[in-house]
Protein backbone atom coordinates (compact mmCIF):
# COMPACT_ATOMS: atom_id res chain seq x y z
CA UNK A 1 0.00 0.00 0.00
CA UNK A 2 1.43 3.11 -1.20
CA UNK A 3 1.16 6.68 0.56
CA UNK A 4 0.67 9.74 -1.23
CA UNK A 5 2.03 12.57 1.01
CA UNK A 6 1.23 16.65 0.33
CA UNK A 7 -1.89 15.22 -1.61
CA UNK A 8 -5.91 14.95 -1.45
CA UNK A 9 -8.34 13.55 -3.23
CA UNK A 10 -11.32 15.70 -4.19
CA UNK A 11 -15.11 14.59 -3.71
CA UNK A 12 -17.15 14.59 -6.57
CA UNK A 13 -18.96 17.43 -4.89
CA UNK A 14 -15.38 19.50 -4.68
CA UNK A 15 -14.95 18.84 -8.35
CA UNK A 16 -17.84 20.68 -9.16
CA UNK A 17 -17.52 23.33 -6.88
CA UNK A 18 -13.74 23.57 -8.74
CA UNK A 19 -15.54 23.53 -12.06
CA UNK A 20 -18.01 25.87 -11.67
CA UNK A 21 -15.51 28.72 -10.64
CA UNK A 22 -15.27 28.19 -6.75
CA UNK A 23 -11.59 28.52 -5.62
CA UNK A 24 -12.70 28.15 -2.14
CA UNK A 25 -12.40 24.99 -1.38
CA UNK A 26 -8.73 24.41 -2.86
CA UNK A 27 -7.72 28.05 -0.94
CA UNK A 28 -8.09 26.40 1.93
CA UNK A 29 -6.13 24.08 1.77
CA UNK A 30 -2.39 24.34 2.88
CA UNK A 31 0.43 23.62 0.43
CA UNK A 32 -1.44 20.57 -1.46
CA UNK A 33 0.43 19.89 -4.10
CA UNK A 34 -1.43 17.75 -6.93
CA UNK A 35 -5.06 16.84 -7.17
CA UNK A 36 -6.65 14.14 -7.24
CA UNK A 37 -9.73 12.61 -8.25
CA UNK A 38 -10.68 9.07 -8.18
CA UNK A 39 -12.48 7.01 -11.08
CA UNK A 40 -15.66 7.03 -9.24
CA UNK A 41 -15.19 10.99 -9.37
CA UNK A 42 -14.90 10.52 -12.64
CA UNK A 43 -17.89 8.65 -13.20
CA UNK A 44 -20.31 10.50 -11.22
CA UNK A 45 -19.09 13.64 -12.12
CA UNK A 46 -19.08 12.23 -16.19
CA UNK A 47 -22.92 11.26 -15.32
CA UNK A 48 -24.09 14.29 -14.20
CA UNK A 49 -25.69 17.34 -16.31
CA UNK A 50 -22.76 19.61 -16.15
CA UNK A 51 -20.26 16.93 -18.46
CA UNK A 52 -20.26 17.80 -21.69
CA UNK A 53 -18.66 14.84 -22.71
CA UNK A 54 -15.19 17.39 -23.19
CA UNK A 55 -12.82 15.33 -21.55
CA UNK A 56 -10.34 17.47 -21.38
CA UNK A 57 -12.22 19.46 -18.29
CA UNK A 58 -10.43 16.28 -16.35
CA UNK A 59 -6.92 16.74 -17.63
CA UNK A 60 -6.14 19.21 -14.94
CA UNK A 61 -6.16 16.32 -12.18
CA UNK A 62 -4.81 12.77 -11.94
CA UNK A 63 -7.09 9.61 -11.23
CA UNK A 64 -6.59 7.76 -8.56
CA UNK A 65 -8.28 4.18 -10.19
CA UNK A 66 -10.46 1.77 -7.62
CA UNK A 67 -8.70 -1.60 -7.34
CA UNK A 68 -9.25 -5.08 -6.24
CA UNK A 69 -8.08 -4.27 -2.99
CA UNK A 70 -10.00 -1.43 -3.07
CA UNK A 71 -13.09 -3.53 -4.07
CA UNK A 72 -12.81 -5.72 -1.00
CA UNK A 73 -12.25 -3.19 1.44
CA UNK A 74 -15.68 -1.53 0.11
CA UNK A 75 -17.55 -4.33 0.57
CA UNK A 76 -15.86 -4.95 4.18
CA UNK A 77 -17.10 -1.22 5.13
CA UNK A 78 -20.56 -1.63 3.18
CA UNK A 79 -21.50 -4.87 4.93
CA UNK A 80 -20.41 -3.48 8.53
CA UNK A 81 -22.44 -0.13 7.82
CA UNK A 82 -25.76 -2.27 6.52
CA UNK A 83 -25.23 -4.47 9.48
CA UNK A 84 -25.41 -1.07 11.97
CA UNK A 85 -28.07 0.29 10.05
CA UNK A 86 -25.94 3.07 9.16
CA UNK A 87 -25.87 2.31 5.10
CA UNK A 88 -24.81 5.24 3.08
CA UNK A 89 -24.01 5.36 -0.58
CA UNK A 90 -21.77 2.27 -2.45
CA UNK A 91 -20.26 5.00 -4.45
CA UNK A 92 -19.30 6.69 -1.55
CA UNK A 93 -17.76 3.74 0.14
CA UNK A 94 -15.74 3.51 -2.94
CA UNK A 95 -14.38 6.40 -3.14
CA UNK A 96 -13.12 6.34 0.38
CA UNK A 97 -12.17 2.69 0.13
CA UNK A 98 -9.62 4.05 -2.09
CA UNK A 99 -8.39 6.95 -0.02
CA UNK A 100 -7.95 4.96 2.97
CA UNK A 101 -5.64 2.14 0.88
CA UNK A 102 -3.70 4.64 -0.78
CA UNK A 103 -3.68 6.68 2.80
CA UNK A 104 -4.78 10.08 0.59
CA UNK A 105 -7.23 11.97 2.49
CA UNK A 106 -10.29 13.30 0.92
CA UNK A 107 -11.74 16.48 0.65
CA UNK A 108 -15.26 16.63 0.52
CA UNK A 109 -18.51 19.36 1.76
CA UNK A 110 -20.06 15.74 2.20
CA UNK A 111 -18.54 15.60 5.56
CA UNK A 112 -21.77 13.71 7.33
CA UNK A 113 -21.37 10.35 4.97
CA UNK A 114 -17.93 10.47 5.20
CA UNK A 115 -17.85 10.77 8.90
CA UNK A 116 -18.38 7.56 10.29
CA UNK A 117 -15.80 6.28 7.89
CA UNK A 118 -13.02 7.33 10.02
CA UNK A 119 -13.26 4.40 11.98
CA UNK A 120 -12.29 2.83 9.04
CA UNK A 121 -8.95 4.72 8.96
CA UNK A 122 -10.10 7.24 6.42
CA UNK A 123 -8.82 11.08 6.89
CA UNK A 124 -10.70 14.01 5.52
CA UNK A 125 -8.90 16.75 4.90
CA UNK A 126 -9.80 19.97 6.56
Amino acid sequence: MGTITNQVVLDTDCLIQLEKGDLSIINSLNETGELFITSITVFEFALGDSFDNNQERLEDYSVVSFSKEDGILAAKILKKLKKQGMEIEFRDVMIASICINKNIPLLTNNKRHFERLREEGLKLST
